[in-house]
């Protein structure tokens, strides 16, 4: 109304106003079938609730979309027909918006990070791979500037490439050996790029990560990945509230070393 130039009726009030980013929904349900009802029915209420508040939602494909994890009997069957078409979609019906179409996605991308519907680690880890390569190659001709000395090329490195590829990591609570070794790969290649010894010839020479690493204090990639999980839960400790630490205690209490404190408790 103020920026209308008209007053404010004075019987309407304005307690604050919010809107709502990226919202994760889960359905479990003892079949497949069941649980599409379950998806739809959610799905009906929340479109629904947000045209009473006046949101306005965007269905189009990777704004709106529903990820399936089908387990048990018929789930291969059902999982089949779904995605049989050219366009994977569940019917939705709504007050507000009538009849929607939504999507049927595999996977799931939210701030840069990709969950797939079959819970694998591995589409993150080549997507966060790929991003540390991407970002050396934008700043491939600073990083072989034989006039920039190596401390602003390692601070470079750090800022282009490193925090694509261990961006919130010390969240997720568990990964295994090989996505590990293969994350520590691409850590210690980035610093080798940033720190290139060459003979009078141009010639590279072959030097161990752990002298690099030792020469210019860059911590081993296990080192790093410990200190900002450690880093992240001090910040845990003073900020989250305790609704949240006793959820993170029961997960504990279920998952043991693969959770988020037990990994904590390892470092």
């Amino acid at each position: 109304h103020e920026s209308l130039g008209m007053p404010l009726p004075s019987k309407d009030q304005c307690n604050g106003a919010s809107y709502v980013d990226d919202t994760f929904f889960f359905n479990i349900s003892p079949s497949p079938k069941e649980c599409l009802d379950g998806i739809r029915r959610t799905a009906t209420i929340c479109f629904d609730m947000f045209a009473r508040h006046g949101l306005i939602i965007n269905f189009d494909k990777g704004k709106t979309e529903i990820l399936l994890r089908l387990r048990g009997e018929e789930a291969r069957t059902t999982s089949t027909e779904l995605f049989k078409v050219e366009h994977p979609h569940l019917c939705v019906h709504t007050k507000a918006y009538g009849i929607q179409h939504v999507s049927i996605t595999k996977s799931y991308k939210h701030m840069g990070c990709v969950t797939p519907d079959d819970g694998s680690i591995y589409p993150e880890l080549r997507n966060r791979t790929a991003g540390a390569y991407k970002g050396a190659k934008e700043v491939s001709k600073l990083l072989s500037c034989s006039r920039l000395d190596a401390k602003p090329k390692i601070t470079l490195v750090r800022s282009m490439c490193i925090s694509r590829l261990t961006y919130n990591m010390a969240t997720i609570p568990f990964w295994p050996p090989n996505a590990v070794d293969k994350i520590s790969r691409t850590y210690n290649n980035m610093y080798r790029k940033a720190v290139l010894y060459r003979r009078a010839d141009g010639l590279p020479v072959r030097v161990t990560n752990i002298r690099i690493f030792r020469e210019h204090g860059i911590p081993p990639f296990h080192c790093y990945l410990r200190k900002m999980r450690l880093t992240y839960f001090q910040r845990f400790l003073q900020f989250v509230p305790s609704s949240l630490k006793t959820l993170i205690m029961h997960e504990y209490s279920v998952a043991d070393d693969k959770s988020f404190l037990g990994s904590v408790l390892n470092d």
